[in-house]
């Protein structure tokens, strides 16, 4: 079969990559398959979507219609395209080969037209226009059930066949990725850095992050925000990273290394206006990141039930603000609690936030969302503590040595040796306690939860918890 894909461009994004998935499967099952650019094609490392097509024998043709007032150039640059190698089907994706495609394959009586929606953008112009090219589609396929709703309800009288399709990844190779390390941007690689990726649209939201992350910045020396992507935005972004520091902030255009640095982030960012199914929010789950977003099309699909927890209304940067600082704390605090160390803490915290991605469906409603995601970190962190005593106990009897001395933090105070020696002791003490001990009673007395809450937490009751944590603190005052 003859199959022509036209889209409106080719650099770098969800629904290119998507496109180049697709032509380089149907080639490969024998199809005859035709790659049709109406812009230019990128060049240098932004064309890799072009050489994976060409690498595997698919042809691309470009038209180079870039602007505006193009768009009748472009419908008879597709129409001749069409005239000259008819296809036998023909499948569209974005907004202006949706429409200028459609309307040159029905033109010339291409027998098969399937229309690909990816964002549910609203604009009463586009939808006009779209209207009428998606009347012309035998079916229209849309990248999540929320961007479907929106077609109905938008095109109810022009639809003939609606399909959903979502989003895929490959796990297997974003598994062997390693982390970005912050210095190669001149970042110490401990930084806790706010990651945003994507284009530099304001379809993405960007002018509410830099309203909502500049207070926090200010607020957080150890904080940073890094966006990477390309876009019409850049000028503007380019302004914002003057004015605020590229020690803070950083603007680093179109990566390569995207996965790496979302493994390597604190947190990620998404506070779009509208959206169909973010890949990258597909990729910071599958690598346990906790994620920031705004509550748009194919963001609650993905974050199932954490998604009231995990998101805030669009166009309002105070709220997005608040969600990023509630973040920044709440999981790695716990595990820092819990873990002893730094570089443990981040190793828990990215377990935790896997954990929730497969335990999503768990959270009951019983308790504050809060509650539930501590009792995740708690039981995350225990096994790992418990993992890593087993495996410090078997080097011990290796080598014949004594166990490694207790990780200590020096508390701020008007005498630095004091501190140090009472955060000495303090570990010491509950170096005494069984893992599940040590963190009820850090719970308990250092993060200050009350025992209804501790008992959703540790899987208990309240009752049980008091007379647990009284015989625990007779067993600290013995001598």
């Amino acid at each position: 079969m003859r199959i022509d894909l036209a889209i409106t461009e080719l650099f770098f994004g969800g629904a290119e990559r998507c496109l180049t998935q697709l032509a380089i499967g149907l080639q490969q099952r024998g199809h005859d398959v035709r790659v049709l650019s109406i812009g230019s094609l990128p060049q240098g490392d932004q064309a890799q979507f072009v050489m994976a097509l060409q690498d595997q024998g698919v042809a691309v043709e470009a038209g180079g219609w870039d602007r505006p007032r193009q768009v009748i150039q472009a419908y008879w640059w597709l129409r001749e395209r069409f005239l000259r190698n008819p296809p036998d089907l023909l499948q569209t994706m974005l907004y202006h080969a949706n429409v200028l495609a459609t309307w040159a394959a029905k033109s010339v009586g291409v027998p098969v037209r399937i229309g690909g929606m990816r964002v549910a953008e609203r604009s009463r112009f586009r939808e006009l226009l779209e209207a009428r090219a998606i009347a012309q589609m035998d079916a229209l396929v849309c990248v999540s059930d929320s961007v479907a709703r929106f077609a109905t309800s938008a095109f109810p009288r022009a639809i003939r066949g609606l399909e959903v399709i979502p989003n895929a990844i490959d796990i297997d190779a974003i598994d062997h990725i390693a982390p970005a390390a912050w210095d190669q941007i001149g970042w110490p690689n401990d930084s806790q850095v706010v990651l945003f990726v994507g284009r530099l649209h304001r379809q993405k939201g960007l002018d509410l992050l830099v309203e909502a992350i500049e207070p926090l910045l200010a607020r957080y020396p150890e904080m940073r925000c890094c966006l990477v992507g390309e876009g019409p935005l850049r000028e503007t972004l380019e302004s914002v990273e003057e004015r605020l520091g590229r020690d803070r902030f950083r603007l680093l255009g179109w990566r390569r290394d995207a996965v790496a640095m979302i493994k390597a982030c604190r947190l990620l960012v998404l506070p779009s206006r509208y959206e169909g199914m973010p890949n990258v929010v597909l990729e910071a789950m599958a690598v346990g990141k906790p994620i920031a977003a705004t509550r748009v099309e194919g963001v609650s699909e993905l974050l199932g039930d954490n998604a009231p927890y995990q998101t805030t209304l669009a166009e309002d940067p105070f709220a997005f603000a608040a969600l990023v600082e509630r973040f920044r704390d709440r999981v790695w605090r716990v595990c820092w609690r819990l873990m002893g160390s730094q570089h443990d803490a981040e190793d828990a915290a990215q377990e935790v936030f896997v954990r929730l991605f497969f335990e999503r469906g768990k959270f009951a409603g019983r308790s504050r969302y809060a509650t539930w995601l501590h009792g995740v970190a708690i039981r995350t962190c225990l096994t790992l503590r418990r993992s890593r005593s087993r495996r410090r106990k078997r080097e011990t009897t290796e080598v014949g040595e004594g166990p490694p001395p207790a990780e200590t933090h020096a508390a701020s105070g008007p005498d630095p040796a004091t501190a140090v020696a009472a955060a000495q002791d303090l570990e010491r003490m509950l170096g005494r306690l069984d893992e599940e001990d040590r963190a009820l009673i850090l719970m308990k007395f250092a993060e200050g939860h009350e025992y209804d809450a501790l008992a959703e937490m540790f899987d208990s009751t309240p009752g049980a918890l008091r007379m647990r944590v009284s015989r625990i603190r007779e067993r600290l005052q013995a001598p």
